[in-house]
């Protein structure tokens, strides 16, 4: 500064106030209202250059430490000013100032006031979100990005779809044994209830039909198994209206108790039309011919079954087909109740290998009532073996469509093709005779292969096969990409 008294001059910025220093950058006179801090700096009013007094002098030091905020009134008229030079000490030759002219008629802004900095100590590194200023600045020209004050909810997966060993919680947060146990009773009597309704709604126009084409009399439900008097054509329409629409009811049931109790949708269980694939009706008929002629094979080896045709080609592909038609609701039904939500609905809580067993041993209980169930000691362990491999077929695929197609092949060929018992339940059209002749403790006799020892052997070989073989099975990463695990092989990342 080259004026260090306030009688050196007038400001020019306030016309008639005595000015306390002048700025190193223009010389401009600027008195006590002029010298304002701004961030431990000065500003200067006429050139607008900060740092413009670095040491302020003793005197501006002291008006500024009482100065108070006021309205500067705007003079309309230019008021020229002489800066007198001061008088500098002998050792020491000051410049003679050159007088500054101003047009006081534009308006000085006042000084902006800069928002709060935070502390050098709570500097945060590029990218960082301060909830006080946002994201924190930096000299680095990079993009940057502010993560969010809160980060994302996420809902664990649930049911079999998700990781085996992690009992995912269900969605609406109900998560004790009572309540998992709750939602699967009343699953149950719900469904069936439905199937008690929808077996009489659809079977309905059989029944009529049986009456008539049997002069009236009476019909027993077993009796609705064979066309009797009715034509093949009329019979088959008729089975397979029965079986499509309880199919249909026992979708919609399954999909509301799911959206209304347990949070569950058809494609969270597996049941996604999205994601059917031609290859999992491949695999499952395939695979379903595989362990049907394995067990055929060994037993008329061992001289204990007898295969003879049946009816021509012509017929026997119009059984095929027809077959495949009344039998494809029937096993979708028995997927999307057993393996879809009950499998779901006890590995929500206890993990997929209580999932497996305890579905198995239900689906298992669902064929009691078929005939000659209780005369074989082993239809139970039968039918508990093939309902574990049907779950490791929904496991390595992670949806239904290949426990659907694998339990259909296996009920068309044990059925309309080889002429042998389905549960109990007879054919009455059928491509080839079959004739068990062995023991029925091995054969299962009158209620079918899923009674007999022979059976049970040839599943558990098959699943240790499958185990044994499933690294070199699996499909190469490019081929089945994680983000669509319908196209999965046989490996499965949940195999249990």
């Amino acid at each position: 500064m080259s004026g260090d008294s306030p009688e050196l001059g007038y400001c020019l910025t306030h016309a008639g106030r005595a000015a306390a220093a002048d700025c190193d950058q223009c010389g401009a006179a600027m008195c006590t209202d002029c010298i304002r801090p701004v961030r431990l700096e000065i500003l200067c009013p006429t050139c607008a250059a900060r740092d413009a007094l670095k040491e302020p002098l003793p005197q501006a030091s002291a008006a500024m430490s009482f100065l108070q905020p006021m309205t500067r009134p705007t003079p309309s008229i230019a008021v020229p000013t002489v800066v007198v030079p001061s008088v500098p000490p002998p050792s020491q030759a000051q410049p003679t100032p050159t007088p500054v002219w101003r047009d006081q008629s534009l308006e000085v802004p006042p000084a902006p006031s800069d928002p709060p900095q935070p502390a050098p100590s709570r500097r945060l590194p590029e990218g960082w979100f301060d909830p006080d200023t946002g994201p924190v600045p930096h000299p680095d020209p990079s993009p940057r990005v502010a993560l969010p004050r809160f980060p994302p909810t996420t809902v664990p997966p649930s049911g079999l779809n998700s990781p085996v060993g992690a009992a995912a919680q269900p969605v609406d947060g109900l998560g004790s044994s009572a309540t998992s146990l709750r939602d699967l009773a009343l699953y149950c009597v719900g469904f069936f209830v439905v199937v008690l309704l929808l077996s009489m709604l659809f079977e309905f126009p059989l029944v009529l039909a049986h009456r008539a084409a049997n002069g009236g009399s009476a019909t027993e439900p077993r009796d609705l198994l064979h066309p009797g008097k009715l034509s093949p054509a009329l019979w088959s329409a008729l089975q397979a209206l029965s079986q499509w629409g309880q199919f249909g009811g026992v979708l919609l049931f399954t999909y509301w108790f799911g959206r209304k109790r347990t949070g569950l949708d058809l494609k969270s269980i597996g049941f996604d039309p999205a994601r059917f694939r031609l290859s999992d009706a491949g695999y499952g008929l395939m695979l379903a011919a595989i362990l049907f002629l394995w067990l055929l094979g060994l037993g008329s080896i061992a001289g204990w079954y007898s295969v003879a045709p049946a009816s021509s080609a012509v017929e026997g592909l119009t059984i095929l087909w027809v077959g495949f038609l009344i039998l494809l609701p029937a096993a979708a039904l028995e997927e999307v109740v057993v393996r879809g939500m009950i499998g779901n609905l006890l590995a929500r809580k206890y993990g997929a290998a209580v999932a497996v067993v305890g579905s198995s041993g239900l689906f298992a209980a669902l064929h009691m009532l078929n005939p000659g169930f209780s005369s074989h000691p082993f239809a139970f362990l039968g039918i508990f073996l093939a309902g574990i491999y049907l779950s490791m077929a929904y496991l390595a695929t992670r949806n239904l469509w290949l426990a659907i197609f694998l339990h259909t092949g296996w009920n068309l060929l044990e059925g309309p093709v080889f002429g042998l018992p389905v549960s109990g339940l007879q054919i009455p059209f059928t491509v080839f005779q079959t004739t068990a002749l062995g023991p029925a403790a091995l054969t299962g006799g009158e209620f079918g292969p899923e009674a007999g020892l022979l059976l049970c052997g040839v599943v558990i070989a098959q699943m240790a096969l499958y185990f044994y073989f499933r690294d070199a099975l699996a499909p190469r990463p490019e081929l089945s990409p994680e983000s669509d695990p319908g196209t999965r092989g046989w490996r499965g990342a949940a195999a249990p």
